[in-house]
């Protein structure tokens, strides 16, 4: 996180003179990191937005503002303590509840944006929320706004970002794996035991606490993509989450597997 927070302000500084140009327009005054006081004083601040769900009995996610604000905290202390930053740059965070809905999330980037001013967003966790968020931002400042995520694991993340008509331009991933990873890894592991057919079990809605809803289908959407480029066969079935007996687990296995693909 801290050396991410160093390379964020390198960037802010403008030590390496990017234009995206995706929108041209005014400046706003708050985009600089330092400013000159009407008393001749120089103020210098970094403003970070976090755009995250919060903890509820309604939303389980892997991260979220609780878990994360510990993790900014020591960054900020571990800078400091480095010398990273200059001691006259105050670092100032403020944190969104997106409630994992996209929506909301949308709502909060635009505030981020307008009210806040910040130089950067931290966040969303959730696939359908980073999707919202990043087909705008480009379009905020005369520069864009940069998003950084662990998230972002469908396949279209990992399309092209260079130029301004990528729809995921300011988008930084920074998360160790994605759905096209995995599904590339499932589709070697196919083709070394020379596996002719494959059954998806899934449901939907399966780790939701990872990349919010439809994180399962998503994943599997990129498998299928995997499998179709590669010529593998496969044979999707949906779980159904109110029905998760052992029982009738059994069933789904001898019926999608062992009845309509065990002779495959």
């Amino acid at each position: 996180m801290f050396d991410l927070l160093k390379l964020l302000f390198l960037i802010s500084c403008g030590v390496c003179l990017v234009n995206a140009g995706c929108r041209q327009q005014e400046s706003h005054e708050c985009e600089s990191i330092c400013r000159k006081e009407l008393n001749g004083k120089l103020t210098c601040e970094l403003r970070g937005a976090v755009i995250l769900p919060k903890e509820s009995p309604f939303i389980t996610s892997q991260a979220t503002i609780e878990r994360i604000r510990p993790v900014i905290h020591f960054a900020d202390k571990k800078i400091r303590n480095e010398q990273i930053l200059p001691d006259f740059i105050k670092i100032n965070w403020k944190y969104y509840d997106d409630q994992c809905d996209a929506a909301i999330a949308t709502i909060h980037a635009i505030d981020a944006y307008a009210k806040h001013c910040s130089h950067f967003i931290i966040g969303p966790s959730c696939e359908y929320t980073v999707s919202a968020i990043s087909r705008i931002v480009k379009y905020f400042y005369n520069d864009g706004l940069n998003i950084i995520t662990a998230a972002a694991f469908s396949f279209d993340f990992s399309e092209p970002k260079q130029t301004c008509s990528d729809q995921y331009h300011m988008l930084q991933r920074v998360g160790m794996v994605s759905f096209e990873q995995i599904a590339n890894f499932m589709g070697k592991i196919m083709k070394k035991f020379k596996w002719k057919n494959s059954v998806f079990l899934y449901e939907r809605d399966g780790y939701y606490d990872i990349g919010g809803t439809d994180t399962c289908r998503l994943m599997m959407s990129a498998v299928a993509k995997e499998f179709r480029e590669e010529n593998l066969k496969y044979s999707p079935y949906e779980l159904i989450p109110t029905d998760n007996t052992t029982e009738a687990r059994k069933e789904d296995l001898k019926r999608e597997v062992g009845t309509k693909n065990g002779s495959k």
